[in-house]
């Protein structure tokens, strides 16, 4: 097969490697894009309803803080919709039952808990230096750990994880000290944070989130290349060449903006130095499981106060979706931690029933039954394995900053190693951005 040349490759057609892609594309350098999957997008998956309605099965939308990505999307010429806006505090929503039943002594711990992590926070830089002595400290802990050194009852501390692995999107077991206090940090208290993951104040094109990815792809041409797998990236000093699936591509420069836990299972020529091999096998996957179902009317509206959205309990968080325009109600359901684990090791049929029947122990019968669902698995996708991953108590999650660092000629983007908002849209942006500025200062 004939050896493809071009000046620069990105690998990786999700967010950031398309983001790396447009900004060299405008410096004026011949890109290629390539793309295991059959799709582009990555993390970001935008499907229709079978009556034609597009909904988020992968990231919600734009949120106030994602400044960079705001960018992104006006440069590009798209508009964004805002959904109904909330008329109080979600968090406050879904937690201020639990809260009220609790006794008065126990209230008062979980405030002054949250208040003490946000204090904690705020004294942290945004991008603590690895020897920065208090960071290496909160780094060597787990949150779980954290938690069960307070002074806590047996409600308090069980109703504190919950909130802890809704915010922070993992088990307080498997998260450092250190991350769950920088992303307070960069989300401006639990309140922001609660509205990321709750999907509060948040915009997407009309067409879905993945028209950004589309617009992003509108000068490639036949410059963007699906279903090819990268296996290993060889370079010397002229050039890179990568061996994939589909024949051999070479480069004068290459990014890679791939999920880290895909980077450890590339042949590396040289190899990675074995601190950074070390450090992407310290990241944990994240147990993620999506899904959209389309009702013939909202009916948990009719069982307030009994049943009011959004709604978390046991691993399932349930968030109500604009209704459409024929009165159908929509439900966005996501699992996370151990029941995300298990529904992940069935299969399609066993995986759609656990669900309903889960479904249906929180809302009662009517929701065993949907028009239909759109069920997504993120351990299913062979060029993805996760929703997001995590830095685990002692992982050297300090260390992250240093991965991105260029191997030769080879430079690394991909949400997982931003600097600032790692495992978000914005980190996506921000590493492929970085990865673009490397690039062209080189020439």
């Amino acid at each position: 097969m004939t050896l493809q040349t071009a000046e620069v490759i990105v690998v990786g057609a999700g967010l950031s490697g398309l983001t790396a892609a447009w900004r060299l594309g405008w410096a004026g350098r011949d890109v290629r894009v390539l793309e295991a999957a059959s799709r582009i997008g990555g993390r970001i998956l935008t499907r229709p309803f079978a009556a034609g309605q597009t909904v988020e099965l992968g990231a919600g939308g734009v949120g106030e803080r994602q400044v960079g990505l705001r960018q992104l999307v006006s440069e590009l010429g798209l508009t964004l919709e805002s959904s109904p806006a909330e008329p109080a505090s979600a968090l406050q929503r879904l937690y201020g039952p639990a809260l009220a039943e609790l006794p008065w002594l126990a209230r008062l711990q979980l405030r002054r808990l949250w208040q003490q992590l946000e204090r904690q926070a705020a004294l942290l830089s945004p991008e603590p230096a690895p020897e920065h002595a208090q960071a290496l400290a909160f780094d060597r802990q787990s949150l779980a750990d954290w938690l069960r050194a307070r002074w806590l009852g047996r409600s308090a501390r069980q109703l504190g994880g919950e909130m802890a692995e809704l915010l922070f999107a993992a088990a307080p077991q498997e998260l450092s000290l250190l991350q769950a206090l920088l992303q307070l940090r960069r989300q401006g208290g639990a309140a922001g944070l609660g509205e990321l993951r709750l999907g509060q104040r948040q915009q997407r094109p009309p067409a879905g989130m993945q028209a950004i990815c589309q617009g992003l792809t509108a000068r490639l041409g036949e410059g963007l290349i699906l279903d090819t797998p990268l296996l290993a990236v060889e370079q010397d000093a002229r050039g890179v060449e990568l061996i994939t699936a589909q024949g051999r591509y070479r480069a004068g420069r290459v990014v890679l903006a791939l999920p880290a836990l895909l980077l450890v299972q590339l042949g590396f020529s040289p190899a990675l130095a074995g601190w950074q091999d070390h450090g992407l096998r310290h990241l944990l996957p994240q147990a993620s499981l999506d899904a959209q179902l389309r009702y013939p009317r909202p009916f948990w509206r009719e069982r307030l106060p009994q049943v009011a959205l959004p709604s978390s309990a046991a691993g399932c968080l349930l968030l109500e979706q604009p209704p459409l325009a024929n009165g159908e109600g929509v439900l966005r359901v996501r699992l996370h931690g151990e029941l995300a684990r298990r529904c992940a090791r069935l299969d399609a049929p066993a995986r759609r029933q656990l669900l309903l029947d889960t479904l249906g122990g929180l809302l009662g019968e009517p929701a065993r039954t949907p028009l239909e669902c759109l069920l997504q698995c993120w351990a299913d996708e062979p060029f993805l394995r996760s929703a997001a991953v995590q830095w685990p108590a002692g992982g050297w999650s300090l260390q992250a900053p240093s991965l991105r660092r260029p191997l030769g000629r080879v430079h690394f983007a991909g949400a997982d190693l931003a600097r600032r908002w790692p495992g978000s849209l914005e980190g996506a942006v921000e590493a492929g951005e970085q990865a673009a500025e490397e690039v062209l200062a080189l020439g």
